[in-house]
């Protein structure tokens, strides 16, 4: 019969195989060979079902194949030793689909492995899941749970190896094992852009970004279906941003709109673009038409990093203009948070930021960010008994999985209070813990311009 097969169909692929009884057992033996050299290219684990109920023992195998037909066309992104039971393999891709819906895709993900317990894919994007929601304990339990499915299987040992250092706070492994799961798969747009993400924050290389992104080319694709391409365009215009090439960004974004959606992604990239170009007139036009589009928690943003750019440039008048205004906006609708206590701060207001700092500690008593302003407030007040016990109230707050944020609001307190050694020692502890570069940290902080130029702060 397979000679018939192959004589009048001339198949790629041919499924086929045994069944036989063991007992009250029906056991099916599956496997697929190759249509052309009789060569088997996989032979399925077992299936075992009740001879009453032989369509469970078909359905169960029917999976296994779906699995590897699916998934054997592109073999570099495929995780796994055995193919995934088909319907696994759609929740995951249905999970995939969800990321902005963390809850929802980790419900999927759930489903996935409960139909095939060795889903090692669905188990590592299960651990990402509560990463990413700074569920590190939840993180790190499910991770010590998985283990890869043969212990010479590098891929998998590997991505074990990323989460662990993610978790650990090592940065300079987070870069080293992303990177090789990168080689794996370039062309991947989630990979690529985490990759980049990792290059830029966790390990301060901006110059490897742009190789990175140009792997792939987004360019038709809609930029309002395609979350990763947003994130890919933000990473790859803070990379820039970082090498001063200013004209890169304007150019990236030539052909983007900034809309309600993704305001919260873009506005902050060209705000620091412009600023730091000195390119005032087209700050102004975009906070002309921001102000038109955004609500008022977009635009109150809009103001608040203006005024932290402004402070980078050393050009105090611009930032107090920007504190100003939204101060303005904060005595129209007065709900106090930490961008009015900041702008208080900016504009020389140290009792009226204190004020709003104490209301807010008492509704958020371990937000660390709020104490060491309060502890910089009273030190510019003069009330150096206050400001010292406010900010020995982080070291009450210590916790695991922490990553160096309590280090970093110390360096910062210590920089304003003059005391530079050991604001340089608690920012060099700050990045030993895992801390990361962003828009608002480390060369973009204006706590530590002062340092900008130091050898020991360069070194950091």
């Amino acid at each position: 019969s397979n000679d018939m097969i192959r004589n009048y169909f001339n198949p790629g692929k041919i499924i086929t195989g045994n069944y036989f009884l063991k007992e009250d057992k029906l056991i099916l033996q599956g496997f697929i060979t190759d249509g052309t050299i009789d060569e088997i290219l996989i032979s399925f684990k077992s299936i075992e079902c009740s001879i009453d109920n032989p369509l469970e023992c078909i359905e169960s195998l029917k999976q296994l194949v779906l699995g590897y037909l699916i998934t054997e066309k592109d073999k570099a992104q495929n995780l796994q030793e055995t193919p995934p039971v088909y319907k696994a393999y759609k929740l995951l891709l249905e999970a995939k689909s969800k990321s902005e819906e963390p809850e929802e895709s980790l419900k999927l993900l759930d489903r996935a492995i409960a139909i095939d317990s060795t889903y090692f894919e669905a188990k590592v994007l299960r651990v990402a899941n509560y990463y990413n929601r700074g569920l590190f304990r939840e993180a790190d339990s499910l991770r010590k749970l998985i283990k890869p499915t043969r212990t010479n299987n590098k891929r998998q040992q590997n991505l074990l190896n990323f989460y662990h250092a993610l978790i650990e706070g090592n940065n300079r492994r987070i870069y080293s094992t992303l990177l090789a799961e990168y080689n794996n798969t370039p062309f991947d747009l989630k990979s690529n852009q985490s990759t980049m993400t990792v290059a830029l924050e966790f390990v301060n290389k901006p110059e490897v970004v742009s190789p990175i992104f140009d792997k792939i080319i987004t360019d038709k694709m809609s930029l309002e279906d395609c979350e990763y391409c947003q994130y890919r365009i933000y990473t790859k215009a803070k990379a820039d941003i970082e090498l001063k090439k200013y004209d890169e960004v304007v150019q990236l974004f030539k052909g983007i709109t900034l809309t309600k959606e993704n305001t919260y992604l873009f506005q902050s990239i060209l705000i620091a673009t412009y600023i730091r170009s000195n390119n005032i007139a087209s700050l102004k036009k975009l906070e002309a038409s921001q102000s038109l589009i955004v609500d008022k928690g977009d635009l109150d943003e809009f103001y608040i990093f203006s005024m932290k750019e402004f402070l980078l440039q050393k050009n105090q008048e611009a930032a107090k203009e920007y504190a100003n205004k939204l101060l303005d906006s904060y005595n129209t609708n007065p709900k106090q948070n930490e961008g009015i206590a900041n702008a208080f701060y900016t504009i020389g207001k140290y009792e009226k930021s204190k004020e709003v700092l104490l209301k807010l500690l008492k509704t958020d008593p371990k937000n660390m960010k709020l104490i060491s302003l309060l502890a910089k407030n009273y030190f510019k007040i003069g009330d150096l008994s206050k400001s010292s016990k406010s900010i020995s109230q982080l070291s009450t707050l210590k916790k695991p999985y922490e990553y160096g944020e309590i280090e970093y609001e110390y360096a910062s307190y210590y920089s304003i209070s003059n005391q530079d050694k050991l604001a340089l020692d608690y920012l060099k502890r700050s990045i030993a813990k895992g801390n990361r570069i962003t828009l608002s940290t480390f060369q973009n902080d204006p706590d530590f311009i002062d340092y900008f130029d130091s050898k020991e702060f360069k070194s950091i």
